[in-house]
């Protein structure tokens, strides 16, 4: 507990994240506790009646509306930060259990971090999010926003929920202070009823015009332009999915067979440290350290790892090439929306390099390369035996953390998500994942 709390107290940034998080838990419990939902309406009805610029209905709106947004902002400002210290406990937990040997409770550690990040991944409105002070290249200047995309988008997202929310807001505030209003709006209502019912025959008419201006723009070149397009991206999409479809099987295999080294690498990870120690520091099989114990389990000769080739990671990131190549790239990030699971593998696959996912599924090519280091001679020019020995072991400790414990995580959260990647797309494709729209596109014959 006690190297918790140092950790804690360390890293400020982290302190301030956490006490912000609590804050708002607290803030939250107490208020939902204390109050109904009605005396908090109350409370703020009460509040914002208070302002001078609120006798007017859009002096109304925009108190509303700013208040949203700070609402918003906070609310995606929490769930950010939450995500940022829940992955530094991940790290440090995920690093002490694969140390400990504790498998089982490493895999479902995992399980849950996979989980919080999805549901956060929803409940973020993605208004926060990380800078970076990276020089742009000539392509990002290029390629940037102009100002008037900028502030549309800008635009976008403040009056789209924001607005509509404001409102509604400002209606039921009005219709609950004031039941004069809430008669007139109700007869406003039925005014309205009566005008469109009386007045058929020339909303029929309407129709007819409207109609007419559909069947205009059927017929136009604009309109054959966009259903052409409309049908060549169906085709697109069909293809798409054809190619998530052959990923199935292929991914299993992967699974299979990369679980396996994993484990495998999992039970042995001392003696590949052993080895790791060896390679880089030949002198370790000297008669002076022979006490030391810098090698826990003796010398391991790499014919004796029995890691296995997995062949289906080529063929995978190749089919993954080609769902992220420049002419399908923007169709299946359209594609990928439907499902966290199929956004979390696709950003993952964005790199595109077999030698990526070897390293971390400990193939036997991956092993060779992970472990294709050369061997260090600075060790050798230092006097004392005990400073030798001291550099060594920051050097094997610096492995472990940085490089296999990591490999080892990193191997294991792939599996994960691509187990769930195949899950979700099962549901997905299943005949009968559709039931309902199937129905209605029968009763509309547009099966």
């Amino acid at each position: 507990m006690k190297k918790w709390i140092k950790f804690i107290y360390e890293d400020k940034t982290l302190l301030i994240d956490m006490l912000f998080i609590l804050i708002c838990m607290f803030a939250t419990y107490y208020i939902f506790n204390s109050y109904t939902l009605a005396e908090i309406w109350r409370t703020i009805v009460k509040w914002n009646s208070n302002w001078k610029w609120t006798d007017y209905w859009y002096g109304m709106i925009a108190l509303y509306w700013i208040e949203v947004i700070l609402v918003v902002f906070i609310w995606d400002i929490f769930w950010f930060r939450l995500y940022y210290v829940s992955n530094i406990f991940y790290t440090e937990l995920t690093q002490y259990l694969v140390k400990k040997k504790k498998l089982l409770l490493l895999v479902k550690l995992i399980r849950f971090q996979y989980g919080l990040n999805k549901f956060s991944y929803y409940m973020r409105f993605g208004w926060i999010s990380y800078s970076t002070n990276s020089k742009r290249d000539l392509k990002d200047l290029i390629v940037s926003l102009t100002l008037f995309e900028f502030v549309k988008i800008i635009s976008n997202s403040l009056f789209r929920f924001p607005t509509i929310l404001a409102l509604l807001l400002t209606l039921t505030n009005y219709m609950t202070e004031d039941i004069q209003l809430r008669n007139k709006y109700e007869q406003l209502l039925y005014k309205a009823f009566l005008f469109f019912s009386t007045q058929y025959t020339k909303l029929s008419a309407l129709v007819v015009l409207v109609l007419i201006l559909f069947i205009w723009y059927f017929v136009s070149g604009k309109g054959v332009i966009r259903r052409t397009v409309a049908q060549a991206n169906r085709k697109k999409l069909e293809d798409i999915i054809q190619v998530h479809r052959q990923l199935t099987n292929l991914i299993m295999e992967m699974i299979m067979k990369g679980a396996e080294n994993l484990e495998y690498t999992f039970k042995c990870r001392e003696s590949i440290l052993d080895y790791w120690t060896n390679k880089r520091y030949p002198l370790v099989s000297e008669s002076n350290f022979k006490n030391i114990k810098l090698l826990r389990y003796g010398l391991t000769d790499v014919d004796e790892f029995k890691f296995l080739d997995i062949p289906e990671i080529n063929k995978t990131v190749d089919e993954f090439s080609k769902l992220l190549s420049a002419e399908n790239r923007n169709m299946s990030l359209w594609f990928s929306k439907y499902d966290y699971e199929l956004v979390k593998v696709l950003t993952r696959f964005k790199i595109t390099k077999a030698e990526y996912y070897e390293e971390y599924l400990f193939t036997r090519s991956g092993f060779d390369r992970l472990f294709d280091i050369k061997k260090s001679n600075f060790i050798e020019e230092l006097d004392s035996t005990n400073e030798k020995v001291r550099k060594i072991q920051e050097s094997r400790d610096f492995f472990e953390r940085y490089v296999l414990n990591k490999n080892i995580i990193e191997g294991i959260e792939l599996l994960y998500e691509l187990y769930r990647y195949i899950h979700a797309l099962n549901r997905l494709l299943h005949v009968d994942s559709d039931k309902i729209g199937r129905a209605l596109r029968m009763f509309t014959g547009k099966e």
